[in-house]
C-alpha cells in the first residue's frame, strides 16, 4: 500500500476505496490497490530476436517494445556483447490478440515526465514489423498483416532484427544569419532516414561544428532549437561501391571534406520568465509560445527543470502564452514590445504564467483535482463502476469542460489508466464539469457529467469520475487495389463514424496494407 495522505493535523482528506477508510485520528492513511495478474502462458508471445555488434562503444540498455490498440507493452535489456553471429532474443507477452507494431531501439529516459532527446547511438535500429495473432493459448496463429494469410515465416512468433553499425558520419556546422562568424553552439542536430524509419542525433560544439553517425543511406538532416524558429533541412545521401564511400548534398556529390552547413536564423531580442502551479511550485515541461500581432513570427519552447524557459523574437508587438500540464491553457501576456524600450538589451524578462488566483469579476479562484479512470468494462456492467478485473487506458487523451464557462482542461492517463486534472472553481457561482475521453485506435469512452468540485476535490474511487469505454470487436481495414490486391500505403488515416450513437474512432496505417479498429459492439450505421 502507499500513503494517500499526511495528517498534519491541519488539514484532513478522508478517502474510501475498497472498504479501506481514513479516520481524522490517523497520522498517515493507505490503501489498497487490487492488482490482478494474468499467467503469461494464457496470453500470445513474440520472441524478438536481435542481432548486431553491442560491445566496446556499442553496449549499453535497449528498449524491445510492442504496441497495438490493445495496449503497449516494453522491455529494457541490457546489451554488452558482440551478437553479429549468434543472436540474442527476448520474450514480449503481448496483452491480448490483435495487430502489433514490434521494435527495438536505444532505451528512452523512463519517468512520468521524461525531458531530453533520445540517446545518441553508435548503431542504427532497424525499421519495426507488423505482427497480428489470433486464436487461444496453444493454438495461437500468427497473420501476416500484408496478406491477411497464416505466415509461417518470420511473423510466426518470431521476428529477427539485424542492428547495423553508424560507421558513417554526417559532418558539418550550424551558423547564425551573419554565416561562418556566428557559430551557434548547443543546438540539436538531427538525421532521420525516411525509408529505414529510423535516425540519430547529435549537438552542436562552440564553434557549430557536428558530427552525427549513422550508416549508409538517404537522410533529411536539419537542425533546432528551443525557443527558436526552426532551421533549414537538406539531405544527404551516402552511398558506398566498390569500397569507396560517397556523400551527396541536396544532391551534388561532394568533393573533400564533407561539411554540411545548416543556418538557424537566430533572433536578436529574447522573452523570458516562468511557470509555475496554484501552490507556486515550478512546472518543468510546460510548453509555451510566442506570436506577432502586427506581422509575422512565431516562437515556442518548453520550460526546463526549475520553470524557466526563453524565447527568440524579433522586432514588433508579441503575444505569450503558456499550457501548464494539469492545468490547460493559461491567460495569454498581451502587447509586449520588442525592442524593449525600458531596458538597454531590448529584451522582455520576467513574463511568468501560473494559474489564475482572481476571476475577471474579481471573485477567488480555487484550483480542485479531479481524478478517475479510463476503462473498458470487461465484466460488461451496467454501472459506470471500475472492476480491478476491468482494462485500462493508458496514453488516453482526457478533457474536461466547464459547464457554466466552456474552459477546457486537458490531460493524458498514466501507465494505470488513471488521470488527473485540474480544475479552477470560482467562488459565488456553481462550477460543474463533463469530462471526456478519446482512446487512440479505440475511440471515444462514454462522457461523465455534471461533475461537481464547488465542495473539493473529487478523488478517484472505483464508482467514478470514471470514463467507461463499451465492449469493443475488432474490425480490419485493408487498402487494395483498383485490382484488388493488397496495396501498400506509407500513410493513410482511416476514420470511421457512427451516426447514431456519435462514437467516432481513428486509425492509421503506415507503410502496410491494414489497420485493425476497435469498435463499440452497439455501434451501427458506421460511415
Amino acid at each position: 500500500p502507499r500513503p494517500f495522505f499526511i495528517n498534519d493535523g491541519t488539514t484532513y482528506t478522508a478517502f474510501n476505496q475498497g472498504g479501506n477508510i481514513c479516520s481524522s485520528s490517523d497520522t498517515v492513511c493507505y490503501f489498497d490497490k487490487d492488482i490482478s495478474f494474468t499467467a503469461g502462458a494464457s496470453l500470445p508471445q513474440i520472441t524478438v530476436y536481435i542481432k548486431g555488434n553491442f560491445s566496446g562503444s556499442n553496449a549499453g540498455p535497449v528498449d524491445v517494445f510492442a504496441g497495438g490498440p490493445n495496449g503497449h507493452v516494453f522491455k529494457t535489456i541490457q546489451m554488452s556483447w558482440d551478437y553479429s553471429v549468434t543472436a540474442t532474443s527476448t520474450v514480449l507477452t503481448l496483452p491480448s490478440t490483435g495487430s502489433y507494431m514490434v521494435g527495438m531501439g536505444p532505451a528512452m529516459p523512463k519517468g512520468p515526465m521524461p525531458m531530453g532527446p533520445p540517446p545518441t547511438m553508435n548503431w542504427m535500429p532497424p525499421k519495426p514489423v507488423d505482427v497480428s495473432v489470433s486464436g487461444s493459448a496453444g493454438a495461437w496463429s500468427w497473420i501476416d498483416p500484408n496478406t491477411g494469410t497464416t505466415d509461417n515465416g518470420v511473423n510466426n512468433g518470431k521476428v529477427e532484427f539485424a542492428v547495423t553499425t553508424a560507421n558513417r558520419s554526417i559532418i558539418g556546422h550550424v551558423y547564425g544569419k551573419s554565416g561562418t562568424s556566428d557559430p551557434v553552439k548547443d543546438a540539436e542536430v538531427f538525421a532521420y532516414s525516411p525509408q529505414k524509419g529510423f535516425g540519430n542525433h547529435a549537438r552542436t560544439l562552440a564553434d557549430g561544428s557536428f558530427s552525427v553517425a549513422v550508416s549508409d543511406g538517404l537522410y533529411f538532416v536539419g537542425t533546432f532549437m528551443p525557443g527558436m524558429p526552426p532551421g533549414q533541412e537538406r539531405s544527404v545521401e551516402i552511398i558506398t561501391s566498390g569500397g569507396t564511400t560517397s556523400y551527396y548534398v541536396d544532391g551534388v556529390l561532394q568533393s573533400g571534406t564533407l561539411d554540411v552547413v545548416l543556418s538557424i536564423d537566430k533572433p536578436a531580442y529574447t522573452i523570458s520568465g516562468t511557470v509555475s502551479d496554484a501552490s507556486d511550485n515550478a512546472l518543468s515541461g510546460a510548453g509555451v509560445y510566442a506570436y506577432r500581432t502586427d506581422g509575422p513570427g512565431h516562437a515556442e519552447s518548453m520550460t526546463d527543470s526549475k520553470g524557466k524557459y526563453i524565447l527568440y523574437v524579433g522586432s514588433g508587438t508579441w503575444t505569450v502564452g503558456a499550457y501548464a500540464p494539469g492545468y490547460g491553457e493559461l491567460d495569454e501576456k498581451t502587447g509586449l514590445v520588442i525592442p524593449n524600450p525600458q531596458v538597454t538589451s531590448g529584451n522582455q524578462s520576467g513574463i511568468d504564467f501560473a494559474p489564475e488566483s482572481k476571476s475577471s469579476a474579481g471573485n477567488t479562484v480555487t484550483w480542485r483535482t479531479i481524478e478517475g479512470v479510463v476503462f473498458k468494462d470487461d465484466n460488461n456492467t451496467n454501472a459506470n463502476v471500475w472492476e480491478a478485473a476491468d482494462t485500462e487506458y493508458p496514453d488516453s487523451f482526457v478533457r474536461a469542460v466547464n459547464d457554466r464557462t466552456g474552459k477546457v482542461i486537458e490531460t493524458e492517463t498514466m501507465a494505470s489508466g488513471t488521470f488527473k486534472l485540474t480544475v479552477p472553481e470560482e467562488a459565488n457561482l456553481t462550477d460543474t464539469y463533463t469530462i471526456y475521453a478519446h482512446i487512440p485506435g479505440v475511440g471515444d469512452a462514454t462522457p461523465t457529467s455534471t461533475i461537481s468540485v464547488d465542495s473539493g476535490n473529487v478523488a478517484f474511487s472505483s464508482t467514478g469520475p470514471n470514463l467507461k469505454v463499451e465492449p469493443t470487436a475488432t474490425t480490419t481495414i485493408r487498402i487494395l487495389d483498383a485490382d484488388g490486391n493488397p496495396y501498400t500505403a506509407s500513410k493513410a488515416s482511416v476514420d470511421l463514424y457512427d451516426t447514431t450513437v456519435k462514437f467516432d474512432t481513428l486509425g492509421t496505417i503506415k507503410n502496410a496494407t491494414t489497420t485493425d479498429i476497435q469498435l463499440p459492439c452497439q455501434a451501427a450505421a458506421t460511415s
